[in-house]
């Protein structure tokens, strides 16, 4: 009995110091851990990814489903950086929490305009009376909103800002009727309404065609950033990884892969 006591007590302290050893292990000082939503970001990460590591760092890729989790995966400490959203939404995320590890832009590399899909309906002559599905967050939402009053099928109140919401509609002469939900699963839903508002990361994702699209935005200030939390705005990882993304190689491959579905923030 004794024996088998000790071989219990044996290994349980074998397994313990296993456990402390793993739990103890730091991260590499030349590794960057970015979060990202999987197109275009992941892919203009990975495209970059041999450049980044030529200068002797690592970069680790991490892809995520569900947008929501990216800006509290980067305040926590779990990402270093993040790439899947744009500046409104940002500044929104920053309002909305703590004042602590605040969050903020590094770069601005490209831009998907939204679009409006065919849902039920596939001629926006046929508008009058539809119901269109928008996304239910206040920037993505709000950004649909602007987008429907630039095409005239309604009117917000003055002041109102970048991100107004279904109360702020002051006309509604097409006499639209709305539905909102998660901007990630208007894809798999859009025939529930006769039309639908869908970001470019989210049709490429669902493999629609932005093409598809019956109108798209033009002129659009929502630029997908590259995020940090505020302390590392002039860390020499990050910088290095806005060099490598911020090139005519990152440029050409946005403007081939996605023939206008995404195009590039900025010039070279």
């Amino acid at each position: 009995m004794k024996k088998n006591i000790k071989r219990v007590l044996s290994f349980v302290l074998a397994v313990l110091i296993v456990l402390n050893i793993t739990g103890c292990k730091k991260k590499d000082s030349n590794e960057l851990i970015v979060g990202a939503t999987s197109v275009p970001h992941a892919e203009l990460l990975n495209l970059v990814k041999s450049d980044f590591e030529a200068s002797g760092y690592k970069l680790t890729i991490k892809e995520f489903s569900d947008y929501t989790l990216l800006n509290p995966a980067l305040k926590d400490g779990s990402l270093d950086v993040n790439f899947f959203q744009h500046k409104p939404y940002l500044d929104q995320y920053n309002e909305q929490n703590s004042s602590k590890n605040k969050l903020a832009s590094v770069a601005e590399i490209h831009i998907e305009p939204i679009g409006i899909y065919s849902g039920k309906k596939t001629d926006l002559a046929n508008i009058t009376g539809s119901s269109i599905t928008i996304p239910n967050d206040p920037t993505n939402g709000g950004r649909a909103l602007l987008f429907l009053q630039s095409l005239g099928y309604i009117t917000l109140k003055d002041n109102c800002g970048i991100t107004p919401t279904i109360v702020d509609i002051k006309t509604n002469n097409s006499n639209l009727t709305f539905k909102e939900l998660d901007a990630a699963s208007i894809p798999t839903n859009r025939n529930e309404s006769d039309f639908a508002i869908i970001n470019t990361n989210y049709a490429l994702e669902h493999k629609i065609d932005p093409k598809t699209a019956l109108s798209k935005e033009t002129n659009s200030p929502y630029a997908n950033i590259l995020a940090v939390k505020e302390k590392d705005v002039n860390d020499a990882k990050v910088l290095k990884l806005v060099e490598v993304l911020k090139t005519q190689k990152v440029i050409d491959y946005i403007n081939t892969t996605y023939s206008g579905a995404v195009v590039p923030a900025f010039t070279k």
